[in-house]
């Protein structure tokens, strides 16, 4: 009798840290009833070793990049063309990919999304769309600049070869929506993923701001709704 379980890749090459706890929370609720395997970034293993040690599933985890800095990420991809897309070909030649995940922007997401429609054209590829697009690139300086736009420019022709497009906000959906009208895949809006684990609920008293701050935080704003609360002496603490 045919397996009905599907052979599930997830993808992340480009290393960030936070998103691991969310691919891999996908992957193990996937993993009890298909085949998950993983081919990410080598910067995720002390991720990998806190996150696997209860783990019941098997999932199979494969770290085949470095890609946490530009000159890695440009290294991975000449890698992946020149004899790397050999290694991955002939995995999904071995297990024929049913959905390719990919979590986060790449030179060669296109690449790979690519060849799994080249060795199963009925395979599924799904992408999770961290950012869409970035407004505010020139205040990153002309370097920041190339490197954002470039960026988009891969994630866009990455766009015409999936099927489903994941964000992780309504505001994400609504800046992609505004800037690829054109694309005719599925489209979700799925929040921040936990583990459903019982939280203690703490009393709430700051803000956190994570990464570089940049006007895109909204930072500014912030401040001046502080103020604005301040002079009108409106019951808000902050």
């Amino acid at each position: 009798m045919k397996s009905l379980n599907k052979n599930i890749y997830i993808f992340s090459i480009k290393f960030s840290p936070g998103l691991f706890k969310e691919f891999y929370l996908i992957g193990k609720k996937l993993s009890s009833n298909n085949n998950v395997f993983y081919f990410i970034s080598e910067n995720y293993k002390f991720l990998h070793k806190e996150f696997i040690k209860n783990q019941t599933q098997k999932q199979i985890f494969e770290f085949l990049f470095k890609s946490n800095n530009i000159k890695n990420i440009f290294l991975d991809t000449l890698q992946y063309i020149f004899f790397r897309k050999n290694n991955i070909s002939s995995r999904f030649i071995k297990n024929k990919p049913d959905i390719v995940f990919i979590y986060n922007s790449h030179p060669i997401n296109f690449l790979i999304f690519t060849l799994a429609k080249k060795i199963n054209p009925n395979c599924r590829n799904i992408l999770f769309v961290h950012e869409p697009y970035r407004k505010e690139k020139r205040f990153f300086g002309f370097l920041g600049f190339f490197y954002f736009y470039l960026q988009e420019f891969f994630q866009s022709i990455s766009f015409k070869k999936v099927q489903s497009v994941i964000l992780p906000s309504p505001l994400a959906k609504k800046i992609f929506l505004s800037r690829y009208q054109w694309f005719r895949g599925n489209i979700y809006n799925v929040n921040l993923l936990l583990n459903d684990e019982p939280h203690v609920n703490l009393e709430r008293k700051y803000f956190t701001f994570g990464g570089g701050l940049n006007k895109g935080k909204g930072l500014k704003e912030f401040i001046d709704l502080v103020n604005y609360t301040a002079i009108k002496k409106l019951d808000h603490k902050f």
